[in-house]
């Protein structure tokens, strides 16, 4: 995923600037890659359990930026759409919902909207 320069440059926190440093050379998964992945997920497999987030989690930074001033700070907006990003391996199943990228995006957007509500 192409993370956007801009985005790398608000970000204030060291760690997750250097995360992103890197998931910017990272390549976008594609459909066929998203699900042979998921099935392994299914089967138990933590390694493709992390290549799904890690690969989606760029999405995540970009999708908390857009709930920024809305109650809560960027680091707790960001890990609240983590924590829907995870769920969302979880409970993929790539039978029957499609790609996962839109599938893990809207359990994190739910997860933050959750979060500003709360």
């Amino acid at each position: 995923m192409e993370v956007s320069q801009s985005t790398e440059t608000r970000l204030k926190n060291p760690i997750l600037k250097q995360y992103l440093h890197k998931a910017r050379a990272q390549s976008v998964l594609t459909p066929e890659q998203e699900r042979a992945l998921a099935h392994k997920v299914r089967q138990g497999s933590g390694p493709a359990a992390d290549a799904l987030i890690d690969a989606n989690f760029p999405y995540v930074v970009e999708l908390a930026f857009r709930f920024e001033n809305m109650g809560l700070g960027l680091p707790d907006l960001i890990a609240e759409g983590t924590v829907g990003l995870m769920g969302a391996v979880r409970t993929f199943d790539e039978r029957e919902d499609g790609r996962f990228t839109p599938y893990a995006l809207n359990a994190a957007r739910k997860r933050i909207r959750a979060a500003i509500r709360a």
